[in-house]
C-alpha cells in the first residue's frame, strides 16, 4: 500500500499540466502513486503529456475516459482507483511545494487525523511575469491546543475555515467508511464532498508551517471558478442536509455553520457571476433558504446578521452585495466616523495583514494617517515594510508602541481584549463588516 494516492482530474490544460507533475516528480515523499483521470481532453498537448509522464514516471497511472462527465466524477473515479492509506486531490493547473506530501502526510500520522488541511498561496502569470494574490494559512480558532480538533470544537464559522482550504489530505478508509463523494455539478462540485469530510472527521489537524504548500493558479480559461452557476451552491448545500437528515444526524446542532458557510460563499457567488438571469434566480432562492430558517440563524458574528438582514430586506436590483468583500468601498462609506475614532490617538498600530488589513491600509495612504507600526500572529517580514511603505514590527512591540491598536478582524479584537487589560482597542470590522 502506497502512503498517498494523488488524484487529479485532467481536462485540456496543455503545457500547465506538465508544470503540476514535475512538481510532484520533485517531491521528498516518494511513496505515493499518481492518478491522473483525463475526462475526454480534445488538446493534442494534454494527451501528448500524459503519455510521456506515463512512461517516464513508475508512480503515474493515466485513465482517458470516452465521454466528458466533470472534474467531480473524474474525482470519483480516481478515487475508486486509489489504493493509498490517505488521498489528496490535486489540480493539473496548480503547482506544489517539494515538501507537500511529506509534510502533509507526516502532520496527519503524527495526529491520527481524519483530514489534515495545509496553506496556499494564490497567483497568476501573464506576460510580465508571475504575480502573488496572497497567501492563506488555515488556522485553528478556539479551543484546542494539542495539534487536532473536531469541528464540534469551533464556532459557527468552522466550516468556512476547514472548507476554503482546498487542499485536503484524507484518510482513504475514513473516506470509504463514510460514502462521501462529489456532486456531479458544473461548480461547486467539492461543497458537499468537503463539507461531508470536515463534519464526520473525528480528528482534523493542519501544517503549521511558515510557507505555503500549493501554488493555486488563478485567471485560467475554462477554469470551473470561471465558468460557474451561482444556483449549484444552493443545490450542493441543500443536498448537504438532507443527506444528513437521511443519515440520521441532528442537523439542527449544526444548521447555523452551515449556513453561515452558505452566506459567505453566496456572498462571492452573487459579486463573480458573469449571469445576470442566474444571479436574480438565486437570490431568490437564497430568500427563501433565509426566510424558511431564519428563527434558527442567531449569528455571533456581524457579518452573518448583516448578510441575512440585507437578503431579506433588500432586492435584488439594488446590487447591495457588491460592496460584499469590498473593504476599501467599505471604509471610504464610513471613512468620517473612522477618522473622527482615530483622531483620538497618536500613535497608531495595526494588528493583522490580511484583506480587511490591506485595505486599512490603502485608507489610511490615501487619508495621509501615519501607522506606528503593523504586526499579525506569524511575525513574518519583521522589520521589513509593507507594500504602503508601513513598518514591520514584531508583536510584543506592537503593545508597547501603540496608543491603539487596530484589529483587522473580530477574532483578534476579543483575544487582544481578553489577553490584555486595560488595551485600547478598535474593531475595524466594524467598519467594514462584510
Amino acid at each position: 500500500m502506497k502512503k498517498i494516492s494523488v488524484i487529479m482530474p485532467v481536462h485540456n490544460t496543455g503545457m500547465l499540466l506538465s508544470k503540476a507533475i514535475r512538481t510532484l516528480e520533485k517531491q521528498s515523499l516518494k511513496d505515493f502513486e499518481l492518478i491522473c483521470v483525463d475526462d475526454a481532453s480534445s488538446d493534442i498537448l494534454t494527451l501528448q503529456t500524459l503519455e510521456l509522464y506515463e512512461c517516464k514516471c513508475p508512480f503515474m497511472k493515466a485513465v482517458y475516459l470516452k465521454n466528458n462527465v466533470g472534474a467531480a466524477e473524474a474525482r470519483n473515479i480516481g478515487l475508486d482507483m486509489a489504493s493509498g492509506e490517505y488521498v489528496i486531490f490535486l489540480d493539473s493547473d496548480d503547482e506544489f511545494s517539494e515538501v507537500l506530501l511529506e509534510t502533509m502526510y507526516d502532520c496527519a500520522v503524527q495526529n491520527r487525523s481524519d483530514m489534515c488541511c495545509c496553506g496556499y498561496e494564490e497567483f497568476y502569470e501573464d506576460k510580465q511575469g508571475r504575480h502573488s494574490l496572497g497567501i492563506h494559512f488555515p488556522k485553528e480558532q478556539g479551543t484546542t491546543t494539542q495539534g487536532w480538533f473536531a469541528l464540534e470544537d469551533l464556532d459557527e464559522t468552522a466550516l468556512i475555515l476547514w472548507t476554503s482550504a482546498p487542499w485536503k489530505l484524507l484518510r482513504r478508509e475514513f473516506v470509504q467508511e463514510n460514502g462521501i463523494r462529489f456532486q456531479t455539478l458544473s461548480s461547486s462540485n467539492d461543497v458537499y464532498f468537503s463539507c461531508m469530510a470536515a463534519i464526520f472527521a473525528r480528528r482534523i489537524c493542519y501544517t503549521n508551517c511558515d510557507s505555503p504548500l500549493v501554488f493555486y493558479r488563478q485567471n485560467v480559461d475554462g477554469q470551473i471558478s470561471a465558468n460557474r452557476n451561482p444556483g449549484n451552491l444552493l443545490k450542493a448545500v441543500e443536498w448537504l442536509m438532507e443527506d444528513l437528515v437521511h443519515r440520521g444526524i441532528n442537523v439542527n446542532s449544526i444548521k447555523i455553520k452551515i449556513a453561515v458557510f452558505l452566506y459567505d460563499h453566496a456572498a462571492y457567488e452573487l459579486r463573480a457571476s458573469r449571469n445576470g438571469e442566474q444571479s436574480r434566480k438565486f437570490y431568490d432562492d437564497l430568500r427563501r433558504f433565509a426566510v424558511e430558517h431564519k428563527e434558527e440563524m442567531l449569528f455571533s458574528h456581524s457579518q452573518f446578521r448583516y448578510f441575512q438582514d440585507n437578503l431579506l430586506k433588500q432586492e435584488f436590483d439594488s446590487g447591495w452585495f457588491l460592496l460584499i468583500g469590498d473593504y476599501r468601498a467599505q471604509l471610504e462609506r464610513r471613512a468620517e466616523d473612522l477618522i473622527e475614532e482615530l483622531n483620538r490617538y497618536q500613535k497608531i498600530v495595526l494588528w493583522g495583514m490580511g484583506k480587511r488589513g490591506e485595505a486599512f491600509q490603502y485608507f489610511c495612504r490615501m487619508k495621509m494617517i501615519e501607522l506606528a507600526g503593523i504586526a499579525d500572529r506569524s511575525n513574518r517580514n519583521v522589520g521589513g515594510v509593507t507594500e504602503y511603505g508601513f513598518k514591520i514590527v514584531d508583536k510584543n512591540c506592537a503593545l508597547v508602541i501603540g496608543d491603539v491598536i487596530v484589529a483587522s478582524n473580530r477574532e483578534i479584537y476579543c483575544s487582544l481584549l481578553a489577553a490584555h487589560k486595560g488595551i485600547q482597542c478598535i474593531d475595524l470590522s466594524c467598519y467594514c463588516p462584510y
